[in-house]
């Protein structure tokens, strides 16, 4: 598609006293009507171009997504063993509640609770918490 616009400026026209000609008029209403014919492919390259930003957007979503769980399936601390995270879970769990750690279950807020803080990372660490009551 090619923006076809005449070299002729229409400016010194418009602020003038001009009048076209009527062979001028038939020339000008065949030139509304070719921009108006021009601004509908405008219009349309722009829609498709438009749905195409939106399909490459929602693949680049999906795309980001799964490297985010590529990514988290490849963590280092996927490879622990549970007897390991049971330690570490017991260090953040059971610590002492005046030094601001360990469970608080009188507190409304869940970042209180480190146990359950820990069940909701993800399903492997939810059945290690709820199989270990010493957590609680």
């Amino acid at each position: 598609m090619q923006l076809r616009v005449r070299a002729v400026s229409n400016k010194e026209k418009l602020h003038g006293r001009y009048t076209p000609t009527d062979l001028e008029s038939t020339t000008i209403s065949r030139l509304i009507k070719e921009c108006e014919a021009d601004l509908g492919k405008f219009q349309k390259e722009i829609d498709m171009l438009r749905s195409t930003t939106v399909k490459l957007e929602r693949d680049m979503h999906t795309l980001e997504l799964y490297l985010q769980d590529l990514r988290c399936i490849s963590s280092p601390i996927r490879k622990l063993p549970p007897e390991i995270l049971i330690d570490i879970f017991r260090h953040v769990c059971c610590s002492d509640i005046d030094k601001k750690g360990g469970n608080d279950l009188r507190s409304r807020k869940v970042r209180d609770v480190p146990t359950l803080v820990l069940a909701s990372v993800c399903s492997a660490w939810r059945e290690i918490v709820i199989s270990t009551p010493s957590l609680w």
